[in-house]
């Protein structure tokens, strides 16, 4: 629920983590919580386009950056 930078066409899908990259601040809560800073980790998530789309065309791999928050288990 709610906004997110998460494209919908990913959200449900699997995914493989590709790379793990260091906290950083979360500039939508610094920008709409009065400057509170939020570190969090970001990773590259690789997802099948066959996963995504119903006719993805030809096979091939999409590489997204998400948030921690943007993955599920």
């Amino acid at each position: 629920p709610g906004h997110s930078r998460c494209p919908a066409y990913l959200r449900g899908a699997p995914g493989v983590i590709e790379s793990v990259h260091p906290p950083r601040p979360i500039l939508d809560v610094y920008e709409t919580e009065g400057g509170r800073i939020v570190p969090q980790a970001w990773y590259t998530v690789g997802f099948e386009s066959t996963d995504l789309w119903d006719d993805p065309g030809p096979a091939h791999r999409v590489f997204v950056d998400l948030w921690e928050t943007h993955l599920e288990a």
